[in-house]
């Protein structure tokens, strides 16, 4: 009998010392994965700040490699080109503002007549609109006077019933 108990103590100490290898086992893999993923992400910054520097040391007058300095000239050249053209749109676009603003101003000159709301409009507030609807609801469920169905293109304003087997009843089926 004691034979069992010590079997099972040491398949007992044998697990946690698995346990214990495979949790060092993870930790390890994170940490790599992260100091993997801290790598890769300053090589990305360095990738992308190695262009604005050399474009830097050109434009400063230093020296560059022909490829690179081709590429350079042709990226200075497309510079000036966008300027142009964004200052010529925003050219456009302030004088179409211009002359739109000029013609709301002729255009402001409307008669006190029409200011005014109308009579219906102005003497509206929140009860007509409750009763307009359940006027509207009601006239849904009348029937046309002359018994013909005309398609109503009206909107259904009637409180829509839940489905019963969105509510989980199953009706019986269970």
């Amino acid at each position: 009998m004691a034979a069992l108990g010590n079997n099972v103590k040491m398949a007992f100490l044998k697990g946690l010392e698995a346990l214990g290898k495979g949790a060092s086992n993870m930790a390890t893999n994170a940490h790599q994965k992260l100091n993997e993923i801290n790598l890769e992400t300053r090589r990305r910054e360095l990738l992308s700040e190695i262009p604005v520097r050399a474009l830097d040391l050109w434009q400063q007058g230093e020296p560059m490699p022909q490829p690179l300095g081709d590429m350079l000239s042709e990226l200075s050249a497309l510079d000036e080109q966008l300027t142009v053209l964004r200052a010529q749109r925003y050219a456009r676009v302030e004088t179409e503002a211009q002359e739109s603003a000029e013609a709301v101003t002729e255009s402001e000159s409307v008669p006190e007549e029409e200011d005014a709301l109308p009579d219906a409009a102005a003497g509206m507030d929140g009860s007509d609109w409750e009763n307009e609807v359940e006027e509207a609801g009601e006239a849904l469920d009348v029937p046309d006077a002359d018994g013909e169905d005309e398609e109503d293109t009206r909107p259904d304003l009637r409180p829509v019933e839940p489905d019963p087997i969105d509510e989980g009843e199953t009706g019986g089926n269970a």
